[in-house]
């Protein structure tokens, strides 16, 4: 009894179809590329943690010796940030950690984006597998009637031959075929670092009568580039401080002559405009992204257009294939009878097969395109942002 139910287990394990938003999920959270880049968020945050703490206070002593006399001194000093310099400095180290989280979102969509892409791929081969299968079994159907025929007397061994060499031809066909959809499983699975999922569903993502409702997340790409501008822009107004900090500093000396104590201020003089020229740059770059983000814009609105225009044509496709299939296949199914009492030939009933099994192929063809871009609709929409 128990070698039965391991025996059930064992089936039921190797029989079981991960579905896509499973396989999408564990995908996510495995990946080592997404992890590796969640922690430049929190090496952002520690950064700045650090650069806004107060700086240590130095502390001096030593001792002197004047001939016979000795003397000795402490000096305790500490830097002190101008006032606005801290609060311009949170400011940059915020838009620090904006930009590596907007780093973040940006890959973690451009993953989903690739991951659905090789998706419909992997279920475009899969779709391509049983349509072969069945083309082998309309093949090995029509070997049958050929048989049959020549058992009436009413064909030739040649016809048998022919149609025997068909159906050997689609087997090596369904070969190359399922050749080809295990290698772009593979492919999927080498991205998304899942070796262990022994079978996954193949059912396409969208399908034509799936409303998608408009998504108002910026792009990732712009989200990305509008984080830059704004660490730029506040990068030039923090090194607009002439001065950032000054240092108080205490002495006391005990000297063989008196004590000596003293007080002061220390500060760098900006003789040579460093933090200037550093804004000049920064401001710059602020302009430069801005500019690169403005075309980027352009870019995506006449492509969202495109792909909007596409899908709409490619529906259209669809929709006349479905219809047209449905007429290839009542054509078959006359050419069929006619070829068992004797009405066309074998030539003709191989050719109508042929447009049958073509007509489907493009019908797929149709599902995986629409699919591909409705991702590429997706990503630029920033569907995958979250």
């Amino acid at each position: 009894m128990k070698a039965i139910l391991l025996l059930i287990f064992i089936v039921n394990f190797y029989m079981y179809a991960m579905d896509f938003d499973e396989f999408k999920q564990r995908a996510v959270k495995n990946s080592d590329s997404l992890k590796s880049k969640k922690l430049s968020i929190l090496l952002a945050k520690k950064r700045a943690d650090f650069s806004q703490s107060l700086q240590n206070p130095t502390f001096e002593v030593d001792r002197s010796k004047f001939d016979d006399e000795r003397g000795w001194r402490i000096s305790l000093s500490q830097p002190i940030r101008f006032l606005g310099v801290g609060s311009d400095l949170e400011l940059l180290n915020n838009a620090k950690v904006d930009e590596a989280e907007a780093n973040f979102i940006t890959l973690r969509a451009l993953f989903n984006k690739n991951l659905e892409i090789l998706y419909s791929e992997y279920v475009y081969e899969k779709s391509l597998d049983k349509l072969v299968k069945e083309e082998l079994k309309l093949s090995s159907r029509l070997e049958n009637i050929t048989k049959e025929r020549l058992k009436n007397g009413v064909t030739t061994k040649a016809k048998l031959m022919m149609a025997t060499l068909e159906k050997e031809n689609i087997q090596n066909k369904l070969l190359i075929q399922q050749n080809s959809s295990l290698e772009k499983f593979l492919n999927l699975l080498a991205f998304s670092n899942l070796e262990d999922v022994k079978k996954l569903d193949a059912k396409f993502i969208y399908d034509f009568s799936t409303s998608h409702i408009e998504q108002n997340s910026l792009n990732p790409l712009l989200l990305k580039m509008q984080k830059q501008k704004q660490r730029s822009e506040l990068k030039a107004k923090s090194l607009n401080h002439t001065i950032k900090s000054f240092e108080i500093f205490g002495e006391y000396e005990d000297e063989p002559d008196g004590d000596i104590a003293r007080v002061g201020v220390a500060f760098s003089l900006p003789l040579f405009k460093q933090n200037s020229k550093e804004a000049e740059f920064a401001k710059i770059e602020a302009t430069q992204i801005a500019l690169m983000k403005k075309a980027k814009e352009i870019e995506q609105k006449v492509k969202v257009r495109y792909l909007k225009n596409s899908i709409s044509i490619l529906k259209q496709q669809f929709l006349s294939l479905k219809e047209q299939l449905k007429k290839q296949q009542q054509l078959l199914e006359l050419f069929e009878e006619g070829y068992k009492i004797s009405k066309g030939t074998l030539l003709e009933l191989i050719e109508v097969k042929n447009r049958l099994i073509d007509q489907k192929a493009k019908l797929f063809y149709t599902q995986k395109e629409a699919n591909i871009k409705q991702i590429e609709l997706n990503f630029i929409k920033g569907r995958y942002n979250d």
